[in-house]
């Protein structure tokens, strides 16, 4: 299938230059998602774009890294199978010179061919911290989902470390939360928890938890001081990813409800092949 949908994007005559995606390491038996990576012949050792291919559900998103505020987001562009994705992505509705290919009847949005450069960001970051992460429930607060194997988790380095703050920003960087805007997690996060809900990145290291804080009607937060109802989005480091049946990073989604334990989202873009759903949820 993603053959189909790179002739159709990314081969001649659509670009001047066909544009290669390489599998980052072999696909392990049994996985149902495979990762490819899209490197532009003008940019030449960056990656350009990811694409995952989900075999079961025979769907293609693809997806552009952008880069903001220092740091890169992968952000959904097209899906060949719009009902499969978490952005509101519309087919569209113009005249079509020839019918839907098999493929991609449901196919919504439309990758970049062109390299553009990144514009200037703002980011917004305040010392205020309006919840601190949640604990997890293992050993001394850590994630039960976490691999304790020797491998990078995100933290600083230690030459980083050691050269202290030496101004406002950095300070701001250690301390406090960064807003995140909606197009940096599109695709990322339900569309609904996007438009409810206004999202903060924790600032001290190693910038493994989102927030999202409930917002009204106008698009501002509704609740001042600690939030009791919020969204909590945790990176965790898995040794076995179960849809790619590879070690790296996944995240947890949950609400927070007083009163109630929290609710977790479970995608079924990714969920196990017989993954059961209590009736109370």
């Amino acid at each position: 299938m993603f053959l189909a949908c790179s002739r159709q994007f990314f081969a001649q005559p659509v670009v001047q230059q066909d544009i290669l995606f390489f599998l980052r390491e072999e696909i392990p038996e049994g996985a149902a998602v495979a990762v490819l990576t899209g490197v532009h012949p003008r940019m030449r050792g960056r990656v350009w774009k990811e694409v995952l291919v989900f075999r079961e559900l025979r769907v293609v998103h693809v997806y552009a890294i952008l880069n903001y505020g220092g740091q890169c987001f992968r952000q959904l562009e097209y899906s060949t199978n719009c009902k499969y994705s978490l952005a509101s992505l519309q087919p569209t509705v113009q005249s079509r010179p020839t019918p839907w290919p098999e493929w991609g009847r449901h196919q919504a949005g439309k990758p970049e061919t062109e390299p553009k450069t990144f514009p200037a960001s703002v980011v917004l970051s305040r010392t205020l911290v309006r919840r601190d992460p949640t604990t997890g429930s293992g050993a001394g607060g850590a994630e039960l989902l976490d691999d304790l194997a020797d491998w990078s988790d995100g933290d600083v380095s230690e030459e980083e470390d050691d050269e202290g703050e030496r101004t406002v920003w950095e300070r701001a960087q250690r301390e406090g939360e960064q807003f995140l805007p909606t197009k940096v997690l599109r695709g990322l996060l339900p569309e609904a928890l996007l438009t409810g809900y206004r999202f903060y990145q924790t600032n001290s290291w190693p910038n493994r938890v989102l927030h999202g804080y409930k917002v009204n009607k106008k698009g501002e937060e509704e609740t001042t001081g600690t939030p009791t109802t919020f969204v909590e989005v945790r990176l965790v480091k898995c040794a076995c990813v179960t849809p790619t049946r590879t070690r790296g990073w996944q995240a947890t989604v949950a609400l927070h409800i007083p009163g109630r334990g929290p609710y977790y989202l479970l995608s079924l873009l990714y969920a196990a092949e017989g993954t059961w759903v209590p009736k109370e949820v």
